[in-house]
């Protein structure tokens, strides 16, 4: 499994930092339309907490691009100094979306959304630092 995991690293690797910073910002313009826009009542999904799961799964995916767009464009860097400021910026993400929306009819600013955003990032930071070091360990089984 070790191997496999390095060889797909491998392989994403290569690809390059503009192709991560383009898919960074098609994405970012992606949460900005969606927020700018008001949800008709019969898409909306009565779940409640469904809403912090969206921002949670959306600002995890945005911290990922934003993490893989780091990590190609300042290597030198360490990892952990690429998890703060990636976690950092998309905060900033998440708080100008949440201005963005209060001047949106039918949309509302939220400390919770802001919130839920701020720990997708975290935890895709988390996730992608537990995968790397789990590629580098060597497996207990060996």
């Amino acid at each position: 499994m070790r191997e496999l995991l390095s060889r797909a690293d491998a392989r994403v690797s290569r690809l390059p930092a503009a192709l991560w910073w383009t898919l960074l910002a098609g994405f970012s313009g992606l949460i900005f339309f969606v927020s700018s826009r008001r949800l008709p009542d019969d898409l909306r999904v009565e779940v409640p907490g469904f809403d912090k799961l969206q921002h949670f799964a959306a600002f995890g995916v945005w911290t990922s691009l934003c993490l893989a767009g780091l990590r190609r464009s300042l290597p030198e860097r360490s990892s952990r100094w690429r998890g703060a400021a990636a976690v950092a910026v998309a905060g900033i993400y998440g708080l100008s979306d949440e201005v963005h929306q209060a001047f949106i009819p039918g949309r509302i600013a939220s400390v919770g959304d802001l919130l839920a955003d701020l720990l997708g990032a975290a935890a895709a930071v988390l996730f992608w630092g537990a995968l790397a070091r789990a590629v580098r360990e060597p497996e207990a089984a060996e």
